[in-house]
């Protein structure tokens, strides 16, 4: 029962909670977290070496080499150190290390973890469709103060739309990718799925948008057809995804053509072209805090301590040593996931890693959950 409780606020804390001030649910149920550490030692033989090391790495190695080149770059001198993401990436994977780990503990967190995120979901609609309503203008505006959600309205393609964003947005992708595959085989799943991917397309991000639609219609030949239709006719899901993507430029041409010509755009890569052409910064990076030191990425970030190109942000922070070991490390978790058949996680890690781009969702919150995921899936496979 206290498990259960304990991975309760650990799932709704992405969604409801995202930077801690919801009754301080995050700081909680990270705490919490910590209180099942203790069947970790029975099952510290299953443990795959290379996910251990792997982990050691991103949770002692990447902190530790992080707040050296901080200070070996000045980004200390001030007291005001605003770059702690990385750094909560690192507890909040330790913090889930039952998880991963132990594969009872493992199938109720994701059980719980997808009804939240169904429940996330309902909420997301019902404030968009519904927000005149008192109550839900209540809820929205409770929602809003918490810094749980931002509701407002985004102009798109000259057309002025509401918008409800949830923090823990990206984590939507979660029912939609575990919906979807379980159409394949159900079809009566797609109406669920339905609910997240209104909810993907509500928040009026355009990667959320885009990826959301384009996954669903690359999901509809083998939801429509019959497995071995779908393995005679395997070419017939890049037709509809070229078809997605066709339409996608056809309705932001504009938007993409404005993207690719953007003369902000054009100096942020000069800006990046000068950060790399420092030899010591392109292999070991900056450090945490560069805002305040490096004043063309202050004036940049405007107040904040990074930039949305999460991958080349992460060469500036830890440069392309690390870059190149992360990177292998989410290459083997996907060929790993794809070997074993797990589709579902495949498909959301794919999802995540590609939104990840050109968000700063994956050094965050948002992108534990799906590493989370897919760790534990692997492991609970090899205890089988």
């Amino acid at each position: 029962m206290i498990v259960n409780l304990v991975l309760l606020l650990f799932a709704v804390a992405p969604f409801f909670d995202p930077v801690g001030q919801n009754f301080g649910i995050r700081w909680v149920s990270l705490f919490l977290m910590f209180t099942l550490f203790v069947p970790l030692y029975k099952y510290r033989k299953q443990i795959s070496r290379r996910i251990f090391f792997a982990l050691v790495f991103l949770i002692i190695i990447m902190p530790t080499h992080g707040l050296f080149m901080t200070a070996i770059n000045g980004g200390f001198i001030t007291t005001d150190f605003s770059d702690t993401s990385y750094l909560a990436f690192a507890v909040l994977l330790l913090a889930s290390s039952p998880i991963m780990f132990v594969t009872d503990i493992y199938k109720k967190y994701f059980k719980l973890l997808l009804y939240v995120s169904v429940v996330a979901s309902v909420l997301s609609l019902v404030l968009y469709f519904f927000s005149y309503n008192t109550h839900a203008s209540i809820i929205a505006n409770y929602l809003t103060e918490k810094s749980i959600a931002i509701i407002a309205h985004r102009g798109m393609m000259g057309i002025e739309v509401k918008m409800i964003y949830f923090l823990g947005a990206p984590l939507f992708f979660i029912p939609l990718a575990y919906f979807l595959n379980k159409a394949v085989s159900k079809r009566s799943y797609c109406i669920i799925a339905i609910l997240p991917l209104f909810a993907l397309i509500a928040t009026g991000t355009r990667s959320h948008i885009v990826l959301s639609v384009l996954y669903a219609a690359w999901m509809i030949p083998n939801i429509i057809f019959d497995s071995a239709f779908t393995r005679r006719v395997t070419y017939t899901k890049l037709a509809f995804a070229g078809v997605g993507i066709f339409i996608v430029f056809l309705f932001y041409s504009p938007e993409i053509s404005e993207f690719l010509q953007s003369p902000k755009r054009v100096e942020l890569m000069s800006y990046y072209a000068d950060t790399f052409n420092n030899l010591s910064t392109i292999l070991f990076g900056q450090g945490f805090n560069a805002t305040t030191w490096d004043y063309a990425l202050a004036e940049w970030a405007g107040g904040g301590s990074k930039l949305e190109l999460t991958y080349f942000e992460y060469v500036r922070v830890y440069g392309i040593i690390s870059f190149a070991l992360f990177a292998l490390f989410c290459t083997y978790l996907l060929m790993s996931l794809f070997k074993s058949k797990d589709f579902f996680e495949f498909h959301l890690l794919s999802l995540i890693l590609i939104n990840a781009s050109i968000n700063p969702y994956l050094i965050s919150i948002n992108g534990v959950v799906p590493i989370v995921l897919a760790i534990g899936r692997l492991n609970a496979n090899k205890k089988k």
